[in-house]
This record gives structure tokens, C-alpha cells and sequence, in this order.
């Protein structure tokens, strides 16, 4: 096979994955959300907080194409796209890990910058919010490696 022939198909893959990916952010938007109760029009309306709504509307218009395209054009098992169960706990783990250290290497370049304080007055902090921001950061991540 050429390599024109490769690029061609490869860019083709990804052009076809762009449009389903466009066709399931406004089907979603327009169709599967309203059905289940939930607007990106209002947020808080519903009974699911907006920043977890927006992640996992998010990781399934990134997610759902991806595995579709990878089962149907390259032939791939769920096993074989990253999905079983062999290994989880470890890439989890080790995932996590990852994003601990990013997440400290960003706040102590914001800290050496000078864009951020250390703020010790923590009455305000909620757990509540914060598993749900951590959720929906997790959510968005998966989703962005999918992709």
C-alpha cells in the first residue's frame, strides 16, 4: 500500500469521525437530552449539577463514534480498543498518577508565577462540589484519550 493511499485513508477515517462526532453533539443536544429530562440551555434546571451533564454528554459524543468506527472500519474487539478487564485497576492507578503529577507541576507553576495564593480559610470548601468537579474532570479526560 502507498502512502498516499495510507494518508488518503487515514485522513478519510478522520474526517468520517468528525462528522459523527458533529452529528452526535447535535443529535444529543437537540433529541437524547430533552428525552431524558436535562437542557444545556438551563443550567442547574435539572437534577444533575451542569459541569458533570457537560462531561459525560461530552464523553459519550467523543466516545461512542470512536468505538463505532473502531469496531466497524479496523475490525477492533472491545478488549483489543482498551476495555478489559486484565489490567484496569493498574492503568487507573497509574493514570492517576499521571494526572496527580500535571495537576501539581500546573499549580506550581501558577504559584511561582505569582497567579496563585494559598488561601488556608477553607469554610468555604464543599466535598460535595469537589467529588463532582473530580468526577467530571475524570469524565473529560477518558474522554479526551478516547479521542
Amino acid at each position: 500500500m502507498t502512502t498516499v493511499r495510507k494518508v488518503s485513508i487515514s485522513t478519510g477515517k478522520i474526517l468520517v469521525y468528525f462528522l459523527a462526532l458533529g452529528l452526535m453533539a447535535a443529535g444529543g443536544g437537540e433529541f437524547a437530552l430533552p428525552a431524558l429530562g436535562l437542557s444545556l440551555d438551563k443550567p442547574g434546571a435539572g437534577p444533575v449539577p451542569e459541569v458533570l451533564m457537560l462531561a459525560g454528554f461530552n464523553f459519550v459524543i467523543m466516545s461512542v463514534p470512536a468505538f463505532l468506527m473502531a469496531a466497524a472500519l479496523d475490525r477492533k474487539s472491545p478488549v483489543a480498543m482498551g476495555l478489559g478487564a486484565s489490567n484496569a485497576i493498574l492503568d487507573a492507578f497509574t493514570g492517576s498518577l499521571v494526572g496527580i503529577f500535571i495537576f501539581v507541576f500546573a499549580l506550581a507553576g501558577a504559584f511561582l508565577g505569582g497567579w496563585a495564593k494559598i488561601n488556608p480559610d477553607l469554610s468555604g470548601l464543599s466535598m460535595g462540589v469537589m467529588g463532582i468537579g473530580a468526577l467530571a474532570m475524570m469524565l473529560v479526560a477518558a474522554g479526551e484519550e478516547i479521542m
